[in-house]
């Protein structure tokens, strides 16, 4: 059996914003967005089904829309937090919340995590809910 792996991020932060017209091409974005590719590539290649939320829709999001999320919130083995420290994120405090709830594992992985670290650790039991 495959394992289901949600990535899960502050999308919405990332968006241009009356105070910050240009945030969505600021250098954190696009080095957020060069991690979120590097990891998902690596989870690919390493046999897993990535869940890119980021992807889900194309067009002005709708609230009602994070019930998508949260399905696969509850389907999947293993939920990836991709959130940089101190980066605000609404939906992704409600994913980690109902990832708790449910008893899902989670890893934190931002930018810059070392891969090797990653591949030793989904490599072990160690985040198998059993």
């Amino acid at each position: 059996m495959t394992t289901i792996v949600a990535l899960i991020g502050p999308i919405e932060y990332w968006w241009d914003t009356p105070d910050e017209p240009d945030r969505f091409n600021s250098q954190q974005a696009v080095e957020y967005r060069a991690w979120r590719e590097i990891l998902n590539d690596f989870l690919v290649r390493e046999g897993f089904l990535v869940y890119r939320p980021h992807e889900a829709f194309k067009g002005a999001w709708d609230e009602r829309a994070q019930r998508f999320n949260d399905a696969i919130i509850e389907v999947c083995d293993l939920v990836m937090c991709m959130r940089p420290e101190g980066i605000p994120g609404k939906g992704t405090d409600h994913e980690l919340d109902l990832a708790a709830k449910l008893g899902k594992p989670v890893i934190f992985t931002p930018p810059h995590i070392q891969l090797s670290f990653l591949h030793s650790w989904i490599h072990s039991d160690s985040w198998v809910v059993k």
